[in-house]
């Protein structure tokens, strides 16, 4: 329970985050005026997403490799999208 507290519920979460955020017709602007700010805030929300999801598909079982957990994320991320 620990492990899925701990590497699992994060990404979980962040997830449900985005997808509740997404469906909000109007979300506050904050003013702001700088070109591609949203761009690269939106880069910025998706890159912590896949580290969260690394992380987590790295620490579904004893021996998994980096690049299996790297290929799973990346699949899952783009299913997300």
């Amino acid at each position: 329970m620990k492990r899925f507290l701990i590497y699992h519920l994060p990404p979980l979460l962040y997830a449900a985050a985005i997808l509740t955020l997404s469906s909000m017709r109007h979300i506050p602007d904050p003013g702001i005026e700088i070109p591609g700010l949203d761009k690269f805030a939106h880069f910025l929300e998706y890159a912590l997403f896949a580290i969260l999801t690394f992380r987590s598909f790295s620490n579904i079982g004893q021996t998994e490799s980096p690049s299996k957990a790297a290929l799973f994320s990346l699949l899952f991320l783009i299913c997300f999208a």
